[in-house]
């Protein structure tokens, strides 16, 4: 039986209904190709299996997807992370907003990273995009080739419980701190991490010390509680989410307890804010440069198809500051140590 020839530019030429140079300048991101023109490359193309790549490379060339309204902190910094690993790599990248994911269907690429957690992004990603997928701080989506790179909340608090307990502290509250779509995904995870590590320690109902949506919560309340539960024996305070750290911190104060004398305080890394607060906070935060790594290494296997891609869980980053401390028994109370 004859073998059967490769597909080349000549082929995906043929079917576009374009000359063969006409194909080398689509591969090129030549802009004087008129985007109808692009378009019909493009889907010649990979209807056909061809990669249309300058140097012969499905992974040279990515898209990295942003949210087209909100430009927090921690997006400015993975956003560097993921460019100063693909120029490590030699590797070009294409900024694309998430609300222009159609533009993706006029340019050459391998693949996409996306730094972009709403759900309304990747439901109209599904419905007009069709290549390889990694999505940073999201959910996956193994049936339509989308796999994600998270940091791993569950191992990170059940370390962070294990070294306070190390310290002496024995009863733990948790507030949540949650306003943004992908910071439920994430809490949920931290969540899980807390009561399963609390219950090892012989905490029968840990959920107890745990206050859901703090930022809905008016200061006088987050107060009350604050005051009610460290004198019922609370010495530590974890307080999950992307926001919050000042309500936080001035509730911490306005209840008239000292950090780290009263009670110890470990929150999630808020850029600009959480190195200045009085004390500077401990926190935790994802990694940039590993989870960048991860995100980029995963993609290419994507691309070249390789076995055994599966999703990425890391640790978080510690970052210690003086907010923690030994545990002190509030005065008058008799928590069993």
């Amino acid at each position: 039986m004859r073998k059967a020839l490769p597909i080349n530019s000549r082929d995906v030429a043929r079917l576009a209904g374009v000359s063969q140079s006409t194909v080398s300048k689509v591969a090129n991101n030549n802009m004087c190709i008129t985007v109808e023109t692009r378009a019909r490359v493009i889907r010649a193309a990979r209807e056909l299996g061809y990669v249309l790549n300058p140097r012969k490379s499905s992974y040279r060339r990515i898209a990295v997807i942003i949210p087209g309204q909100q430009y927090v902190g921690y997006i400015a910094s993975m956003l560097s992370g993921v460019s100063q690993e693909l120029l490590r790599r030699g590797m070009e990248m294409e900024i694309v907003p998430d609300t222009r994911l159609s533009i993706l269907n006029e340019r050459c690429v391998g693949g996409a990273i996306a730094l972009s957690w709403e759900n309304k992004f990747y439901n109209e990603w599904k419905k007009t995009i069709t290549l390889p997928l990694v999505r940073i701080n999201g959910a996956s989506d193994h049936l339509n080739n989308c796999y994600s790179v998270c940091p791993n909340g569950i191992y990170s608090l059940q370390k962070l419980i294990n070294q306070l307990w190390e310290l002496k502290h024995r009863k733990i509250a948790f507030f949540f701190f949650n306003d943004y779509e992908h910071e439920i995904h994430n809490v949920a995870r931290r969540l899980e991490g807390f009561l399963a590590a609390m219950q090892s320690h012989g905490m029968g109902d840990p959920e107890q010390y745990c206050f859901f949506d703090c930022l809905q919560k008016t200061s006088e309340e987050l107060v009350q509680q604050l005051v009610t539960w460290h004198r019922e024996g609370m010495t530590a305070l974890i307080f999950a989410g992307a926001i919050g750290t000042g309500k936080m911190m001035q509730c911490i104060q306005l209840a008239g307890l000292r950090v780290p004398q009263d009670l110890s305080v470990i929150g999630w890394e808020q850029h600009d804010l959480s190195c200045y607060t009085i004390p500077p906070l401990h926190t935790l935060s994802p990694d940039p440069e590993e989870i960048s790594r991860a995100a980029v290494t995963l993609l290419i296997q994507m691309i070249k198809r390789c076995p055994d891609v599966h999703d990425i869980l890391l640790p978080y980053r510690w970052i210690e500051r003086e907010s923690i401390g030994i545990a002190s028994i509030p005065s008058g109370n008799s928590v069993a140590r």
